[in-house]
C-alpha cells in the first residue's frame, strides 16, 4: 500500500494553480503549492514557435521565447468550442494551431500540471512508500451545470491523465508534431463516453465555488456566521454563499469552547465577466484601461453581467428569507470574502457593493491573518498569507477528496447545514484514477 497524494488543479484563465495533498503525512495530512519560478501563480498562456509549443510563460515576460504566437485564455476559448455562451470575447480571435483544438492544447496543459505536480510532490515526500496520485479539476459554477460543457472539461480531466501516465509531455515544452496530435486526439476519444457515476464524475470535477469553501472551514478565524465569497478572476466571477455554524462544548478545564460543526452551500453561481472583459477597452482586446470608475453604479449592461451571479444567489437568499426576522438580521451580518485577481481592484470591488437586504449597507470584508493549518511552504508574512488567499483558496479545496466537502446546489436551493463526516480514506478511490 503506498501514500496517497491528491492534486488539486485551478487551472485558470490566465494562471493556474495547483496543490498536492499528502493524505499520509506523519503527524496528519499536509498540502502543498506548486512553485514554478518562486510563483504559486503558474501561466496558462501558450507559446507557440514554429511547431514547438512552451508552458509556464507569460506574454511579456522577458524570459518568454521571442517571435511567438502567443494563444491566452485557452480555458474560456474551450468553453465556446463547447457552446457556452460568453458575455463578450475578451481574447485574441486567432484559430489554435493547423490540425488542433483549443480542448487540444488545454488537455496538454493540464497534463503538463499534473507532470509538474507529482514531480514536485516526489521530491517533497521522500517516504520510501510509493506515491499513488488522484485528481481534480475545477470548473466554473455555470460551466459545471451545463451538460456539454461539464462534459467537455470532464474529458480534458482525463484525457490529461492518461498523457501524463504515458509521458506524453516530457518536459516544458513540446514539438506539435502527427504523433502527439494523434495521442492527444486519441487520449480524448477514450475519454468518452463520460462516466454515468455521478460519484466518479464528482471525483475528476468540482465547482470552483464549492472548492475554495474549505479554506474558510480550515482558517481559525472564520467563526459561525454566513459568509458571502466573491471570486473575480480573468475570465469568470464566482460566487457562493455558505453558512458555519457551531457548538458548544466542554473543554477539559470545563470551560465553554464553541467548535464549528458543519457548512450549508445556499447557492453557487458563476458568470463570464472577469477582468479581462472588465478593464478592456471597448474597442480593443488584451488593452487595459479602468472604464467603472466612471461609469455609473448599474447604469452598463457590462456592470448588470458582473453582478449577475452575486444577485443570483444572494438574492434568492433575500427572497426566501425576507417574512423571517431572525434569518434577515443574521444575514444582515454576512462577511464578505473577496478572491481571485480582481479583489485587489478598486473598480472591480466598489461595482460589487450590493446589499439586498440594505442598499447603504456595505459587508465587511475578510483579512486572512492565518492560514490553513496543514498548508506548507508559504512565508510566515502578512503579504505572503495575504497572496496565498487571493490566489490558492480553489487549488486548496480540489486538493480534498470529494466525500470530504459540503455539497452544493443550484442558487436559490436551501439545504440544511451538513454535519461534515469523518474524513474518509483514499482508499475509497481505488480503481478510479488507475485505469
Amino acid at each position: 500500500m503506498g501514500s496517497y497524494v491528491h492534486l488539486g488543479i485551478d487551472y485558470g484563465t490566465s494562471a493556474s494553480k495547483v496543490i498536492f495533498r499528502d493524505y499520509d503525512a506523519p503527524g496528519g495530512e499536509k498540502s502543498y503549492p506548486l512553485l514554478f519560478n518562486g510563483s504559486f501563480r503558474i501561466p496558462s498562456d501558450l507559446a507557440i514557435v514554429g511547431k514547438q509549443l512552451y508552458f509556464g510563460f507569460a506574454k511579456g515576460d522577458q524570459a518568454a521565447p521571442r517571435d511567438a504566437i502567443w494563444y491566452q485564455s485557452v480555458k474560456m476559448r474551450v468553453a465556446v468550442e463547447h457552446e457556452a455562451i460568453l458575455y463578450g470575447a475578451p481574447f485574441a480571435q486567432q484559430s489554435p494551431p493547423d490540425g488542433w483544438t483549443f480542448e487540444d492544447l488545454a488537455t496538454l496543459s493540464v497534463a503538463w500540471l499534473i507532470k509538474k505536480a507529482r514531480e514536485a510532490a516526489a521530491e517533497i515526500i521522500t517516504r520510501k512508500t510509493k506515491l499513488e496520485f488522484g485528481m481534480t479539476l475545477g470548473v466554473p459554477s455555470d460551466l459545471l451545470y451545463s451538460a456539454t460543457t461539464r462534459d467537455g472539461f470532464l474529458k480534458i480531466a482525463m484525457a490529461a491523465w492518461h498523457l501524463d501516465r504515458a509521458h506524453a509531455v516530457k518536459g516544458d515544452e513540446v514539438l506539435l508534431n502527427p504523433t502527439l496530435r494523434q495521442h492527444v486526439h486519441s487520449a480524448l476519444i477514450h475519454a468518452l463516453p463520460p462516466p454515468k457515476d455521478q460519484e466518479i464524475v464528482d471525483h475528476w470535477l468540482r465547482s470552483e465555488a464549492r472548492s475554495s469553501i474549505w479554506w474558510a472551514w480550515e482558517t481559525p478565524e472564520l467563526e459561525s456566521e454566513p459568509y458571502v465569497k466573491i471570486d473575480i478572476g480573468a475570465g469568470t466571477t464566482n460566487t457562493a454563499a455558505f453558512l458555519i455554524t457551531a457548538a458548544a462544548t466542554r473543554s477539559k478545564s470545563k470551560a465553554t469552547v464553541w467548535r464549528k460543526t458543519g457548512i450549508a452551500v445556499f447557492g453557487a453561481a458563476s458568470g463570464t465577466v472577469g477582468m479581462n472583459i472588465l478593464l478592456a477597452t471597448p474597442n480593443a482586446t488584451n488593452i487595459f484601461a479602468p472604464v467603472l470608475s466612471s461609469t455609473p453604479r448599474g447604469s452598463t449592461p457590462l456592470q448588470r453581467a458582473f453582478e449577475q451571479p452575486y444577485r443570483s444567489v444572494f438574492g434568492k437568499i433575500h427572497f426566501l428569507t425576507k417574512n423571517n426576522p431572525a434569518a434577515t438580521a443574521q444575514w444582515r451580518r454576512t462577511r464578505l470574502i473577496m478572491l481571485g485577481g480582481g479583489s485587489v481592484n478598486i473598480d472591480a470591488c466598489s461595482a460589487l457593493r450590493f446589499d439586498p437586504f440594505n442598499q447603504s449597507n456595505n459587508f465587511a470584508p475578510i483579512i486572512f491573518k492565518r492560514l490553513p493549518g496543514d498548508l506548507q511552504q508559504i512565508k510566515n508574512t502578512s503579504a505572503a498569507h495575504q497572496s496565498a488567499r487571493l490566489s490558492l483558496t480553489v487549488a486548496y479545496g480540489l486538493s480534498v477528496i470529494n466525500d470530504a466537502l459540503p455539497s452544493e446546489r443550484l442558487p436559490g436551493e436551501m439545504i440544511p447545514v451538513e454535519k461534515l463526516p469523518p474524513r474518509r480514506g483514499p482508499t475509497t478511490l481505488a480503481g478510479i484514477y488507475d485505469k
